[in-house]
Parts: C-alpha cells; sequence; structure tokens
C-alpha cells in the first residue's frame, strides 16, 4: 500500500476512530540574492536607482570635469597622475614614425617582402617637416609632439578631446584642437532627416556620429564663461572624438579622476587639518588666569592693569600669544596656563598610505611612483609594480595610434600627395602609404639585466632589432645610419674600442640570496 493510501485510510472519518492530519513541518529557506543589492540600514544611503550611463555623463560631466581641473592645477597627486601618464606613454620624443612601403616579390615559389627603401625614406622625411611646430597645427604655435602631449592630458583630465581637420598649409593637412566644453552636452535636438543630436553630437538611425555642433567662440569668450547657443556644425569625417569608453553605449568621455576625485579631495582636506592643527601646535599661546579673591582688586588696581598685555577675555582671563624666545614674568595674582594643542601624528601616515594607495589603484598606476614613497620598496616589487602600470601605458599606446596617430598620417599622406609633396601615382596610393608607429616603452630599474635580456631574446629569435629599438624610441633605419656613420668616423680617426669582457650577472632574490650567472 502506498504512502497516498495511508493518508487516505487514515484521514476517513470511521466510527470509534480519531481521525489522524498529516502534519507538516515547513523551513524558511533563505532567499538567495546578491548582498550589494541589499537594502538595509547600513546601505540606505547607497544609490538604488538606474539610468543611462548618458543619462549620468549629462548630469554630472560639467561638475566633474571642473573639480579634476581644480585637482590637476592645485593638488601635487593629481598633477604627478596626468604627468606619469604623459611622460611614460609619450616619452622623451612622442611616437617614432616609419614608412614601410614593400612589394612582394616571389623567389623560389614563395612571396617576400622587398622594401621600397627610396620611397619610405623620402615619406619619413616629408612628416618629420610635417610634424614642425610650422606645419601641423592650424595655430603654428607647436610641433606635433609638443600638441599630443596637451592632448593627452586634456583627455586625462576632461574626459575627451576633440581635433578637427582643416584643409590648409603646406601640406593642404593641418589639425586643431577643441576642448570638449565647446561641445554642448545640454544641446539635444530631433531633426527632420531622422537624425537626432544627443549631447552635442548629431547621429543615424543606427548610432553613428553623422556631425559635431560647436559652440561659436569669440574672443571674449575665450576668458569668460558665457552661455552660447550658437552652434556651427562640422561634419563627423573631420572630428576625431578622443575619449575611453568604459561602457557598450557611451556617448561623451569621463574624467580619469572619476573614481578617485572625491577620495584625494578628502585628503587634501585632511592635510589642511593636519598643517592648520600642526602650526597651533608650534605657536604657543599663554594664558593668565586670575586666581580666586584677587580678581576684582587688581583689575580695579588701573596701575596694575596697564602691565597687562593681551587680551581680556570673559571670564576676566588675559589671553597672549608668546614670542619665541621670550621670557614671561606672571603678575601677582594670576596663575599661568599653556594652551598647547596636540595632534596623533603617527597615524597620518598608515592614513596618507591608505587614501594615496586608493587614489594610484583609480588611475592604474603604481603608487611608490604616484607618491614619491620609495620607503618599502625593492627590486621585485619595483619591477612587478612597473609591469603592471606599463599595460596601462602601453593600452593608452595603442588607442592614441588606433584613432588618431595612423588615420591621422594616412590623411596627411593623401593630402600631401595631392599638393604635389610627394612624386607618387594615384594607383600607387594604398599600397605606399604604410605607416607604422612604436610608443616609448621606458628604461628600467636595472638597465644591465635589461640590456642582456634583451640581448637572448633577439639571439633567441623571440624579438627583432627593429622591436627593441622601437619600444626605446629609436628608429631602425636611423639606428643603422648612425652606427655606420660612427663607425666610419672612428676609424678614420684611428681610434678603436676593444670589446668588454664578459662578465658574470649577480642576481638578487626576494630573500636576500645571490647566484651567479654568467651572460655567454
Amino acid at each position: 500500500m502506498g504512502f497516498a493510501r495511508t493518508l487516505d485510510i487514515l484521514s476517513t472519518p470511521t466510527k470509534g476512530i480519531i481521525p489522524l492530519t498529516e502534519k507538516r513541518t515547513t523551513t524558511k529557506v533563505k532567499k538567495r540574492s546578491f548582498i550589494a543589492a541589499d537594502r538595509s540600514r547600513l546601505s540606505s544611503s547607497w544609490v538604488t536607482g538606474y539610468k543611462n550611463i548618458n543619462a549620468d555623463i549629462r548630469a554630472g560631466r560639467r561638475i566633474l570635469m571642473a573639480r579634476a581641473r581644480d585637482l590637476v592645477i592645485n593638488d601635487t597627486y593629481a598633477s604627478k597622475a596626468v604627468s606619469m601618464i604623459d611622460k611614460n606613454v609619450l616619452g622623451p620624443s612622442g611616437f617614432t614614425h616609419r614608412n614601410k612601403a614593400f612589394n612582394l616579390i616571389k623567389k623560389d615559389g614563395k612571396y617576400e617582402r622587398e622594401y621600397q627603401q627610396d620611397i619610405n625614406y623620402t615619406i619619413n622625411e616629408l612628416w618629420k617637416d610635417f610634424c614642425k611646430p610650422d606645419n601641423c597645427f592650424l595655430d603654428e604655435q607647436r610641433s606635433f609632439n609638443e600638441n599630443l602631449s596637451a592632448i593627452l592630458k586634456t583627455i586625462v583630465t576632461d574626459g575627451e578631446m576633440f581635433i578637427v581637420e582643416n584643409y590648409t598649409g603646406k601640406y593642404g593637412y593641418q589639425l586643431q584642437g577643441v576642448p570638449s566644453a565647446y561641445c554642448d552636452e545640454m544641446f539635444n535636438k530631433v531633426l527632420g532627416n531622422g537624425n537626432q543630436v544627443v549631447m552635442g553630437i548629431e547621429y543615424n538611425k543606427v548610432w553613428k556620429p553623422v556631425a559635431y555642433y560647436f559652440k561659436k567662440v569669440t574672443s571674449s569668450d575665450q576668458l569668460y564663461n558665457t552661455d552660447i547657443k550658437d552652434y556651427i556644425r562640422i561634419p563627423a569625417d573631420r572630428v576625431y572624438h578622443l575619449y575611453r569608453q568604459n561602457f557598450v553605449g557611451q556617448l561623451r568621455g569621463i574624467s580619469w579622476f572619476a573614481p578617485s576625485a572625491y577620495r584625494l579631495n578628502i585628503y587634501k582636506s585632511y592635510e589642511e587639518a593636519v598643517l592648520i592643527n600642526s602650526r597651533s601646535a608650534a605657536m604657543k599661546t599663554a594664558v593668565l588666569k586670575p586666581k580666586e579673591g584677587v580678581m576684582g582688586e587688581t583689575l580695579q588696581n588701573p596701575d596694575v592693569a596697564s602691565d597687562y598685555e593681551g587680551e581680556e577675555n570673559e571670564d576676566g582671563d588675559i589671553v597672549r600669544d608668546i614670542s619665541p624666545g621670550e621670557v614671561y614674568v606672571v603678575p601677582d595674582g594670576y596663575d599661568f596656563t599653556s594652551f598647547d594643542p596636540t595632534f596623533p601624528q603617527a597615524e597620518m601616515g598608515s592614513f596618507s598610505k591608505l587614501i594615496l594607495r586608493g587614489f594610484s589603484s583609480g588611475f592604474d598606476l603604481d603608487y611608490p611612483t604616484l607618491s614619491s614613497d620609495h620607503a618599502d620598496v625593492n627590486y621585485t616589487s619595483s619591477r612587478s609594480a612597473l609591469l603592471d602600470t606599463r599595460l596601462t601605458y602601453k593600452k593608452i599606446q595603442t588607442y592614441l595610434d588606433d584613432h588618431l596617430l595612423t588615420p591621422v598620417r594616412r590623411k596627411w599622406f593623401e593630402y600631401a600627395a595631392l599638393k604635389n609633396k610627394i612624386d607618387i601615382k594615384v594607383k600607387d596610393m594604398d599600397s605606399l602609404n604604410k605607416p607604422e608607429f612604436f610608443g616609448y616603452r621606458g628604461e628600467w630599474v636595472d638597465q644591465y639585466k635589461e640590456n642582456n635580456a634583451d640581448a637572448l631574446a633577439l639571439e633567441k629569435g623571440l624579438e627583432t632589432h627593429t622591436q627593441i629599438l622601437g619600444k626605446r624610441g629609436y628608429n631602425f633605419e636611423e639606428f643603422i645610419e648612425q652606427v655606420k656613420y660612427e663607425k666610419e668616423t672612428l676609424a678614420e680617426a684611428g681610434i678603436v674600442f676593444s670589446p668588454m669582457p664578459v662578465q658574470p650577472i649577480l642576481i638578487d632574490d626576494q630573500e636576500g640570496k645571490k647566484g651567479a650567472k654568467t651572460n655567454a
């Protein structure tokens, strides 16, 4: 007999039998949920509403940009963060450029590249000339590398930057930088052709940029914050909109200070409070408290009262500052009390590290370099931090190459050819327009070990001369020419340098053990 049948019989009323009822034990099961989505007293101030990222940008971009600029101008750590990105992404001389036009030559049934050295050399030299202050940008004030530095710093601080093409100048092609404030994020409009303007940018039905609307700025508008509602429409194929996209569908840039600005401003206020407290502690203040029974008698005596220096408060106490080295005689009838504020200065170091570590993490930069705190750094930890940070720099370099350098370089080549600066045929335009840019990779803590590592990678075929020289900011062809020139000059002068003997490399591990490895 099954369980269901048994319950049926037992629950059927029968004469002389008390019917049994089924007892069920219920266990309260806690619902599964995200802890971060829990609403409690402790998380009541945490945001719960959901908005499109562009709504957040439109509402807070101006304030965030203003506060980021204030930090960069007035805070040393914010300025250092921007400077670190600028120095390590661009290096001392910017990106290294080379044109790599080639022909495919069939040899032994295989196709090989044969680089066109003459045309490549000509294009490289013309690009150098274009990068001079007189040619690259419309204002003709700064070189291409100087402008690129300002562009990168603006992107980090404001979150975005616009570059507009102009078809003027020696090569028929010049650039113009436009700050993001000139593209009004409050300008939104539905157009008659079905396109719509969202935060100053016109999009078609598939959200592809069609045009950009920039404010018509006069000379007085450069100095005063005027509310301009007159716009100039520039087609999108003339505009480079540079910003880091953190969210799918994000239409405008967000300042890179967004995750860290609040934390850094707290630290800025904390430093100010510590400074005020330290100054107060360094400035001793004397308080003369009258003894009981003599206050009235003393103050009623004009001869004695005239000898007191300082200010009298409501309680009859006389307060005065003590100058350095001054010896003060306490008047009769008064007790001397020193006002000496103290502060737990030992806590400042740990609090500073906490704040600055969070700030450096928000920028994805290494803490020791950003904070200039190398107290607990050794070779291993320093190298580990630099490796991670240099991935950040490489990503920025790749972005600049993909979205600005290579597109600008290819456009410049086309207009330079139209200006007859380059003697080529139209059918060869694409095959000869082969730009490559190499970003700065930086030096290491132990240059000797790094040079040996590069030599080993070259010997094992893991890297080429072009890659190794490129990451150091050198052009391979120029390097060969320079080496050849130096050798010929030294030979003519009869100077011969003997090769250095092979020295063992001492490798220090983290525990302090040393081992010898011969570089053979």
